[in-house]
């Protein structure tokens, strides 16, 4: 599991690391718009904000039930927190930036391909594949999403793409996310909300705030 620090002791260690390294995220710069990308009514009177790793299993596992749980009733914001031991998850990260940008609104049909083929490009199945074999692996997916293979490697070799990705990772990180998935509920960290929750659980933890 990547939320390593699910246990107190180790979620004060987090918490005691995150603040050693507050003067360094202090500079973090302000994005062009609040990060992240919504579903669900922008009306709607209650925001969850999923961190996510598309490389991180456990970030796979609940995919599928922040898809569902946008609605009329609530938004849901997903943002990329690609981690560090994931050696493909910040090309990935990328890759979902750059495939958007080349047709809009095909971010999240990008991540949910990203999450049901990690196996593809897991650390053990890219480990003997240099950079621009990976890199072919994800214009193949940017493909199925209709990006033309040229215009996905110039997303790629994009410097602003490039910076986004690194200014929603800054973003996570400032605000004191070391794991994936995390959860905000309308601003607040969940503490209580789990990545094992069903749609039903989330439907009832949201109908009792």
């Amino acid at each position: 599991s990547d939320r390593i620090f699910s246990s107190p002791k180790m979620r004060l260690l987090g918490w005691a690391c995150i603040c050693l390294l507050v003067p360094v995220f202090a500079g973090a710069p302000i994005p062009k718009h609040y990060d992240g990308y919504r579903m669900g009514s922008a009306a709607a009177p209650v925001q969850v904000d999923v961190f996510v790793d598309p490389q991180c299993p456990d970030s796979a596992q609940v995919w599928p039930v922040m898809r569902q749980l946008a609605d009329a009733s609530t938004t849901m914001v997903a943002h990329l927190l690609p981690l560090p031991y994931h050696r493909s998850s910040f090309l990935a990260s990328q890759a979902a930036l750059g495939v958007d940008r080349v047709r809009p609104g095909q971010f999240f049909p990008m991540m949910d391909y990203l999450f049901k083929s990690q196996n593809q490009w897991s650390d053990t199945a890219t480990a003997s594949m240099a950079y621009p074999e990976v890199l072919e692996l994800f214009a193949g997916f940017a493909g199925k999403m209709g990006v033309p293979h040229d215009d996905f490697i110039g997303q790629m070799n994009n410097s602003t793409t490039n910076w986004d990705t690194r200014v929603s990772w800054k973003f996570a990180v400032s605000h004191g996310c070391f794991g994936t998935p995390t959860f905000w509920v309308n601003g607040v960290p969940c503490d209580d909300c789990s990545d094992e929750w069903s749609l039903a659980d989330w439907r009832k933890f949201l109908a009792n705030l």
